[in-house]
């Protein structure tokens, strides 16, 4: 057998799937491109992505609402009205917590002795001592954690303004 056996194989097996080689080789510029755009104005325009390991703002109905209207608050305005779920892909901006960040925001949290961050929805905003607070609970939870109790300003690393769903799964798995 030949050294150029194998290599002939190759080339006849792309003649023949011309158009799947095409897209492939599309999907791979066009991806490039994105991941290069964003990677060149991300520090630029204050953007990050996150990609949702857990569950606790998965939405397997609309029992997330009970909490804000239990305590007489619409959620229609809230941002995000559908969660979020593992493998999802978030858009994360940087904000002035202070004065961007309302009740309904989903945030990005840096807590305390965790090395990943917590991205739970705002739940209140409260001021003790001339000082702001945020409490924070993932939609899927079904308590207000101890330590989402005192957030600071200066916790906050950004707010989720998009999410593509199920993004990272479906690339993952071809």
């Amino acid at each position: 057998m030949s050294e150029k056996a194998p290599r002939d194989k190759i080339w006849r097996w792309m003649r023949r799937h011309r158009i799947a080689c095409g897209m492939f080789v599309l999907l791979l510029i066009v991806g490039g491109i994105c991941l290069g755009v964003s990677l060149i104005l991300s520090p630029r325009t204050n953007v990050s992505y996150y990609t949702v390991i857990s569950q606790s703002m998965y939405h397997g109905d609309d029992s997330w609402r009970d909490y804000f209207t239990d305590r007489g608050c619409d959620t229609s305005a809230f941002p995000l009205q559908g969660g979020f779920e593992r493998g999802d892909l978030l858009t994360i901006e940087g904000v002035n917590p202070l004065t961007d960040v309302k009740v309904g925001d989903v945030i990005e949290v840096s807590m305390p002795g965790q090395s990943i961050p917590w991205l739970h929805r705002v739940v209140a905003i409260t001021e003790s001592n001339g000082e702001i607070y945020f409490t924070t609970k993932g939609d899927n939870n079904p308590y207000v954690l101890q330590t989402e109790n005192c957030i600071s300003p200066a916790q906050v690393l950004g707010k989720v303004v998009s999410v593509t769903p199920r993004l990272v799964m479906a690339i993952g798995s071809r």
